[in-house]
């Protein structure tokens, strides 16, 4: 492929080249027919004149030829270095990227939109690589005590209490299987919203006042107080995906009531920042978290002290927050609460 394109370009170059000469040979022609009308006297001069020229032209068209083939190898070099990388990456080398260089040529730019359409490639790659590995991790354990719980019904006959408790807990086991799928893949498909860019300005206020009114019968039935904080007048712009905000803050606030007991409170506020920014906090009057867990809650899997058991969350929740904040050129971060919990801070650019 490489050499055929060579030489289409070769052969192009090469007739420009033999034109060229042949003008020039025409015109060295003319003038010496010129020369000769005007000089009479002096044939064999002009004509030796000419027989010179003649050889000259004829010693320096080997020499165009082999510019135009060099040249063509040249121009070609930046194209066989494109499919070089390419190969590489093709062959599981997906770190690897083009030279693009600071130029702003056609190759220039074709090397910087390969090397896009090559992270997003490796992104999408990554994506489903970490979705097996997690999976297959995840999920072990509940298959695992399922089968287990199984088995040990079926040994030998048993009362009808006993397998209906044994499949109330695998009915547990598979919805913990369920969620924990559902997250799985919200965690993979925030890489793909953040290649297309479905971004929109929105009013901040009111994404935060619909979670709210979707949260506030649930809160009130479970016996917790529900606070909301939200300015009035001018609204909050923001650049965002409306459907993943709502996702993170909506998250935020699942894990405040699975650990804010009867009684209790859970608050949301909205405000204004300095520097053209926008902060959602959400609070709780629950047991709040251990200051050297306060980094650690955002990574992947991370379950605190007093989360595990069947009611526990898969440990993506928080993951999923910081993914979708980060996406949004934001911070979120945690903190204790005036309410005696914790305090969950979400802080986005304003548009």
């Amino acid at each position: 492929m490489k050499k055929t394109l060579r030489r289409q370009y070769f052969r192009i170059l090469s007739g420009y080249s033999s034109v060229i000469f042949a003008v020039l040979g025409l015109i060295l022609l003319v003038f010496n027919i010129v020369e000769y009308i005007d000089h009479k006297g002096e044939p064999a001069e002009e004509v030796l004149e000419l027989l010179i020229l003649l050889l000259v032209m004829a010693l320096l068209y080997p020499v165009a030829l082999y510019a135009s083939w060099r040249l063509t190898k040249r121009l070609l070099a930046p194209i066989q270095e494109i499919a070089k990388s390419a190969e590489l990456i093709s062959s599981g080398q997906l770190g690897e990227r083009l030279q693009a260089g600071a130029g702003n040529d056609e190759i220039a730019q074709l090397a910087r939109s390969l090397n896009k359409a090559f992270e997003r490639y490796q992104n999408a790659v990554q994506r489903i690589e970490q979705f097996s590995a997690d999976a297959s991790h995840q999920l072990r354990t509940p298959l695992a005590a399922m089968r287990t719980r199984a088995e040990v019904c079926l040994q030998r006959q048993r009362e009808p209490e006993e397998y209906e408790r044994a499949m109330v807990e695998i009915v547990e086991q598979v919805q913990r299987m369920s969620r924990l799928v559902e997250q799985l893949l919200d965690m993979s498909r925030l890489g793909s919203i953040e290649a297309h860019g479905t971004f929109v300005v929105c009013d901040v206020s009111v994404v935060v006042r619909r979670i709210s009114e979707n949260f506030r019968q649930i809160l009130s039935d479970a016996g917790l107080e529900f606070v909301l904080v939200v300015p009035e007048g001018a609204g909050l712009p923001i650049l965002c995906n409306e459907l993943l905000l709502s996702e993170a803050v909506s998250n935020l606030v699942w894990n405040a009531f699975r650990f804010t007991p009867e009684g209790g409170t859970i608050a949301i506020t909205v405000r204004a920042k300095e520097a053209s920014r926008v902060e959602i906090v959400v609070e709780d009057s629950g047991p709040g978290i251990e200051d050297q867990k306060k980094e650690s809650i955002f990574q992947r899997f991370f379950k605190g002290t007093g989360s595990e058991g069947p009611g526990s969350g898969s440990g993506l929740g928080l993951a999923i927050v910081h993914n979708i904040v980060t996406l949004h050129q934001g911070r979120v971060w945690a903190s204790d609460s005036a309410y005696g919990g914790a305090a969950f801070h979400i802080v986005i650019p304003c548009a």
